[in-house]
């Protein structure tokens, strides 16, 4: 059962403009292409201003990831 179709509002915030991102936003964006200012959005919303990823103990990274749940695949990639 369909409850709602809903479409994303993605047009809140603009796209950022060209050399306007910090080092650790143009690697997000590095990462996501086209859906750069999406996952700038989520970034921020997960971690606030500080989107180096502050650990809390628990979750790690701008997208504030947890560890517990995703340490198996970071060791798969070789990251730390």
């Amino acid at each position: 059962m369909v409850i709602a179709e809903v479409e994303p509002d993605v047009g809140l915030l603009p796209e950022p403009a060209p050399g306007t991102l910090t080092e650790r936003e143009a690697a997000i964006c590095t990462v996501f292409g086209e859906f750069c200012g999406q996952a700038l959005r989520v970034a921020s919303c997960e971690s606030g201003p500080d989107l180096s990823g502050p650990y809390d103990g628990v979750h790690v990274g701008p997208f504030q990831l947890a560890e517990r749940y995703h340490a198996d695949k970071f060791a798969a990639h070789g990251w730390d």
